[in-house]
């Protein structure tokens, strides 16, 4: 974009000087296109600098609309009525909102390197294939399972969940929902 700004603003003046050249050869007066030369450059320079202007203004909104969206993400999130825990693929809990954690019984604060298996010990089990239960419940969709409450109660919980790719990982995002 520069480059094509820098051989266009060239153009124009290799253009200005060689039509300049051309009429002093047939006039016999002397023109003086310096003016004229750094009208055409500063007009041009104008030009640029507005367009610029212009995708800087848009990418701002662009920002202010991505900042809104994942704002209103967020909240929808923590308010709702679901529970919601995001974890890495190893199954320890990156966040949950505040439905999940009360519904385990804990602050959401209280999470510090606890992994899913510890809420939902049927989760911990390793099946037939060296795939978590949790990643296979993410190719199955929907399961009802035992959850345990950090007094050590049990409690029916249905959960779904799925995998999200994001940036150069996958995380597991799983919906739960007491049944009792």
């Amino acid at each position: 974009s520069l480059g094509r700004a820098f051989v266009g603003a060239a153009s124009v003046v290799l253009l200005l000087v060689a039509t300049s050249t051309w009429l002093q050869g047939w006039l016999p007066v002397q023109i003086d296109t310096v003016p004229l030369v750094l009208a055409v450059l500063l007009t041009y320079v104008a030009t640029m600098a507005n367009r610029i202007d212009q995708q800087s203004i848009r990418l701002i909104f662009q920002r202010l609309d991505i900042r809104r969206k994942n704002l209103m993400m967020r909240n929808l999130i923590e308010k709702s009525i679901v529970g919601v825990i995001i974890c890495d693929e190893t199954g320890r809990l990156e966040s949950l909102n505040d439905s999940a954690a009360n519904m385990f019984g804990y602050d959401v604060l209280d999470f510090g390197d606890i992994s899913i298996d510890a809420l939902v010990p049927e989760l911990s089990d390793r099946a037939e294939t060296d795939e978590s239960p949790l990643h296979q419940l993410a190719e199955i969709g929907q399961r009802e399972m035992w959850g345990t409450r950090r007094d050590g109660t049990a409690f029916p919980v249905e959960i779904t969940a799925s995998k999200v790719a994001s940036d150069d990982r996958t995380v597991l995002v799983s919906l739960m929902n007491c049944i009792t």
